[in-house]
């Protein structure tokens, strides 16, 4: 999974992504934000992939309501653009809630929520969009 998040992020154009932490985790929505926030202060770009399980589009529903509400900005308009990318490569992922914007503890990073199934197309049509988002939110 990690490897697949590194390769949406980085592209074509020779760009590296290092990934920092992997972490594969599934319980309590309130302990999956404990586990995101974590690492926020250490990252740009926070990817939350949701796996698919059976019931799960209940569990991807809270998901997104919990870290919406982390966010001091949410990138409506870059989720959606994510989410065409996801359906481009899974139809069914148009029924997933995608969920960008900015946190903004420490130096602030950007955060995605993303559906596993849709994981390259959702990152790659946004990746230049989650820099410049960054950068605008940090006042660079």
């Amino acid at each position: 999974l990690s490897q697949r998040v590194k390769t949406a992020l980085s592209g074509n154009d020779g760009r590296i992504v290092d990934i920092i932490s992997s972490k594969r985790f599934r319980g309590d929505v309130l302990d999956l934000f404990a586990e995101v926030t974590a690492e926020k202060d250490s990252v740009d770009i926070l990817v939350v992939v949701c796996e698919a399980f059976a019931g799960s589009l209940r569990y991807h529903l809270d998901i997104a309501a919990t870290l919406r509400k982390q966010l001091v900005k949410v990138a409506e308009s870059i989720a959606m653009i994510a989410r065409r990318g996801a359906a481009s490569e899974d139809p069914k992922t148009a029924l997933f809630e995608i969920v960008v914007g900015f946190m903004p503890t420490g130096r602030g990073c950007m955060m995605v929520l993303i559906p596993e199934q849709g994981l390259q197309g959702s990152l790659s049509n946004v990746r230049e969009l989650l820099k410049h988002g960054l950068q605008v939110a940090r006042g660079k």
